[in-house]
């Protein structure tokens, strides 16, 4: 089993709404972010981010040999104001084949 998120949310400004694309896939917070948050990051020692695309996730599985059994979709129950437009996470299981 492997839990994913769904790369839109990397692609997303959540911080005001309506919510506004303004990143591109495949996103990495070394090229994305502007210096300045990005050098606020570094300085509080918070995680560097990166958001696949669901070729790399899904299809990299399937390449791998394994044989997807399973499908889920996940959100934040309803507490984040994203859940009202799709689900931020996914899992997979699958099986070596």
């Amino acid at each position: 089993m492997t839990g994913l998120i769904n790369p839109i949310i990397f692609q997303l400004d959540q911080d005001n709404q309506p919510f506004k694309l303004v990143y591109t896939q495949p996103y990495s917070d070394l090229n994305s972010l502007p210096k300045e948050k990005l050098d606020e990051l570094i300085k509080n020692q918070e995680t560097i981010e990166f958001g696949h695309s669901m070729t790399d996730q899904i299809g990299g599985q399937l390449s791998a040999g394994f044989l997807m059994t399973d499908f889920y979709e996940d959100d934040w129950n309803g507490e984040k104001e994203i859940d009202k437009y799709f689900p931020s996470y996914f899992a997979t299981r699958a099986i070596k084949n």
